[in-house]
């Protein structure tokens, strides 16, 4: 937060849509939002309707990859072996660090083929999408209006 602020606020948006994403999106493409109101394609304003499908695509995408991820685990460790790291682990770390953090330990040393698999993988890809929809999100003018408000509050919380 401190060495990079701008940096730390993107990946806290981030981490915010991939959040809403994994916990408010319903099956049937609703959201759920607060006072348990659900938000829905047909009734969001149409300047906004590209974001929330992409968010609600993001969800689905997401528990997908849970799934696939929570099948291979299975299947690895009834033969005796050790799963890889969850391709949703690899995914946050990409949001908060960047793409060369999949490979990067915190250490500084280089993690080899530990998570090679997911430079061009499915992680890579889900950051991608939530990156360039925070990207979208933070253009918006209702968005910028607020962001110096929501920035003021992750400050104090990283101090």
């Amino acid at each position: 937060m401190k060495s990079d602020p701008p940096r730390a606020y993107f990946a806290a948006v981030a981490f915010a849509i991939l959040d809403v994403a994994t916990t408010a999106v319903t099956p049937d493409g609703a959201i759920r939002a607060v006072m348990g109101q659900q938000l829905r394609l047909e009734t969001c304003p149409q300047e906004l309707k590209p974001f929330m499908t992409e968010l609600v695509a993001i969800g689905s995408t997401v528990r997908e990859t849970e799934a696939e991820d929570n099948a291979d685990a299975i299947k690895i460790i009834s033969r005796g072996g050790e799963p890889p790291e969850p391709r949703m682990e690899r995914t946050k770390k990409v949001l908060e660090n960047g793409i060369g953090s999949s490979r990067r330990r915190r250490d500084g040393v280089d993690g080899g083929n530990l998570s090679r698999r997911s430079l061009q993988g499915r992680a890579v890809t889900i950051s991608n999408r939530i990156n360039a929809l925070a990207l979208g999100m933070t253009r918006l003018k209702a968005f910028r209006d607020r962001q110096s408000d929501v920035f003021s509050v992750l400050a104090g919380l990283g101090s």
